[in-house]
């Protein structure tokens, strides 16, 4: 293996750790209003398809079946389970843009991406903008 790939692969390995570590502890406290919003909006539907008939500014319907999925019992931590895997996935495909702009380049985005507090409160809460 070249030494180039194995640094870009510990590098790659070294970032997304960082970034998952750092999404999870933004999302260890408890649910916020928006996302108990969501969550009381999406209480009478019986099936996933009702998510879609759920017509209101609070309902992102990716987020909203994933909360369906979820139920309202579930742990804080595991409603905002899908907003922290984007958030990592966010810092790869920054990373996956190298070939587009350059190695330095894409190192920097993903590592914006990964620590940037709007990225990482992104990447941490049970709403529609993740």
């Amino acid at each position: 293996m070249p030494n180039s790939k194995r640094t870009d692969i510990i590098f790659l390995l070294l970032l997304v750790t960082l970034a998952a570590l750092w999404r999870y502890w933004g999302a260890l406290g408890e649910l916020g209003l928006d996302e108990i919003w969501s969550l009381r909006l999406i209480q009478p539907a019986h099936a996933p398809v009702d998510i879609f008939k759920i017509h209101h500014d609070n309902n992102h319907y990716l987020n909203s079946l994933w909360l369906w999925l979820c139920g309202a019992e579930a742990t804080p931590l595991a409603m905002r389970g899908l907003s922290i895997l984007c958030g990592v996935l966010s810092v790869i495909v920054g990373l996956g843009l190298r070939s587009k702009f350059g190695i330095i380049e894409a190192r920097f985005f993903a590592v914006f991406l990964a620590f940037s507090y709007v990225f990482v409160l992104y990447g941490s809460e049970a709403r529609g903008y993740s």
